[in-house]
């Protein structure tokens, strides 16, 4: 997935997808731990954050 995107948005777009996907994720991850509903262990996909971040990038006019 991270290949197509970098192949269609271009090699700096891609940074800032990636940069946006880590950080939502990481904001849900601390939501999600502070709420004690995943301990350290649990894992989530990261598909759905690499999609909003592209989406709302798209709809924002950044790329």
């Amino acid at each position: 997935m991270i290949l197509i995107l970098g192949i269609l948005s271009g090699g700096w777009n891609l940074l800032w997808i990636l940069f946006a996907a880590f950080l939502i994720a990481s904001v849900y991850g601390g939501i999600m731990i502070a709420r004690k509903k995943y301990t350290r262990k649990n894992s989530f996909p990261f598909i759905p954050f690499l999609t909003v971040a592209y989406l709302g990038g798209m709809i924002g006019g950044v790329y």
